[in-house]
């Protein structure tokens, strides 16, 4: 089981579209995939319609802080509470209330690793399991990536990277809990190659942070199509299956498994 946090200290940096969309592509191929939006915002959750009301449920499970990660950071004994489902993968979402989580995190940093212990529980459930963690240099984004074995860094083409020594900080205080944890790739997304602008970007990601994390192929620019998909609640390539976005995320997906050194189930008949 691989876990994965989605971190940039920078709010709009594309964490949330990444996991969505990352994570669909995954299932597609077969994997177990767990999505864990620690993430008070819970665009991730909303995006997934998973707090949005039914007529058989006016009040959705996802709206519950029980059912959100703040059981787990209350509780070291508590496992990761069931699941919701969305689109093929499994979600523990998150709502508003979470932020009560940052206060208790931030009170008693032990239990910054009750997290990771009932992730990692997991084993054998879940090939992949990938965190939205939220912005900033909150409790809950170190406790995000502590839980982590790898790290993925979105970098937005309007958000440059004017927070990535803030992300290493982060990453240096997640290693005193997860000490193998590594940056595992950097993805620029939102992407125009015609613009001077971004083709600086992509040049200094592949020449100057290469050491760091090699960089994906990049996820082109098409705002107006990723605002309408999350406005549907539905991933990318549910939204748009015809359009490119789709193909992106399955050269993102093939990118990382082959990081992971881990083979497409579906291609190896599994």
């Amino acid at each position: 089981m691989q876990v994965i946090s989605i971190y940039n200290q920078a709010g709009g940096a594309g964490k949330t579209t990444v996991t969505r969309d990352l994570g669909y592509a995954l299932t597609n191929r077969g994997y177990r995939v767990l999505l864990i939006d620690l993430d008070a915002q819970a665009s991730l959750t909303r995006w997934l319609g998973l707090l949005t009301p039914t007529q058989d449920q006016p009040k959705p499970p996802a709206s519950r802080l029980d059912r959100t990660v703040f059981s787990v950071i209350s509780d070291p004994e508590a496992d990761l509470p069931t699941p919701l489902r969305a689109f093929g993968m499994d979600v523990v979402p998150a709502n508003s209330k979470l932020s009560a989580g940052d206060a208790l995190l931030y009170d008693d940093r032990q239990r910054m690793d009750y997290l990771r212990r009932a992730i990692h529980s997991l084993k054998g459930r879940y090939d992949i399991v990938l965190l939205d963690a939220p912005p900033g240099r909150t409790s809950m984004a170190l406790a995000a990536v502590a839980a982590s074995d790898h790290m993925i860094i979105p970098v937005n083409a309007s958000k440059a990277l004017e927070n990535i020594n803030n992300v290493a900080e982060v990453l240096r205080d997640a290693r005193l809990y997860a000490p193998n944890l590594n940056v595992l790739a950097f993805v620029p997304h939102s992407i125009n190659t015609a613009q001077n602008h971004d083709k600086d970007i992509l040049r200094y990601l592949n020449d100057e942070l290469s050491a760091l994390a090699p960089s994906t192929t990049p996820i082109t620019f098409k705002n107006v199509l990723y605002k309408d998909a999350s406005m549907a609640q539905e991933p990318i390539a549910v939204f748009a299956p015809k359009h490119s976005p789709k193909a992106e995320y399955d050269v993102l997906a093939s990118e990382i498994l082959q990081m992971l050194n881990l083979a497409s189930k579906l291609e190896a008949g599994v």
